[in-house]
């Protein structure tokens, strides 16, 4: 309660409990939009065009929203029983498998004149089912778990901030990247992205499961 009541000053961000967990969440965030998940969404029309798909073009993204509505739920029961960390890190390597199948698949139909169109729709599937799991929603309920009550606004907006930047540079430049080096260039990019993402996840950052806050700050300033 005192420290709810305490204000926010420019100092505090030199205390370890506050610009650790900032600075966590700032590259959870980072590495959460470095996924693709926006650019794909927003291209996924052009994406499914480009891999030969003749369909309904309504019919993807109906697809792939049924697919994400069905994972949702189980994961949302698992968050609080396996872990956030598992979770992002099994998240990160499934979505680093299907950006490379997908790069691959692009780089045989565009280099090799090789398609196999079956690989675009599977890994799209693949890719949102691990993006499902835990890098959609995890960063956001660490964000919520990890900075002290009196900085949790200030450095929540930061964070916050930092995502939506990400996001603006990655739509941005999608389509640039894909125009330029091809149209795998971008996947392969993502997939280093998010296997990156699960080597930061496995040594920075910590379990905050059933962890009360006092817990979790006493654990920053020791490290």
């Amino acid at each position: 309660m005192e420290e709810q009541k305490e204000q926010f000053k420019m100092r505090d961000f030199y205390r370890k409990d506050i610009y650790k967990p900032l600075v966590i969440s700032a590259t959870l965030m980072v590495f959460q939009q470095m996924s693709g998940i926006v650019a794909i969404v927003f291209f996924m029309g052009p994406i499914f065009d480009a891999a030969g798909y003749s369909m309904n073009p309504n019919l993807p993204p109906i697809i792939i929203t049924c697919v994400q509505f069905v994972v949702t739920i189980p994961a949302s029961l698992l968050i609080d029983k396996a872990g956030r960390k598992i979770l992002l890190i099994v998240s990160a390597l499934v979505m680093t498998i299907s950006h490379t199948t997908m790069g691959i698949y692009f780089y045989l139909a565009n280099v090799e004149n090789v398609h196999y169109n079956w690989i675009s729709m599977s890994s799209l599937i693949v890719y949102f089912i691990g993006f499902s799991i835990g890098w959609g929603g995890i960063p956001w309920i660490i964000m919520g778990e990890i900075f002290p009550l009196k900085a949790r606004a200030v450095c929540s907006g930061i964070a916050t901030f930092i995502n939506w930047f990400v996001c603006f540079f990655v739509t941005k430049y999608f389509e640039n990247v894909t125009n330029a080096a091809g149209e795998y260039s971008p996947f392969w990019i993502f997939a280093v992205a998010t296997f990156l993402s699960a080597l930061f996840v496995g040594f920075f950052v910590p379990e905050t499961k059933q962890r009360p806050l006092e817990e979790i700050r006493k654990l920053f300033d020791k490290s």
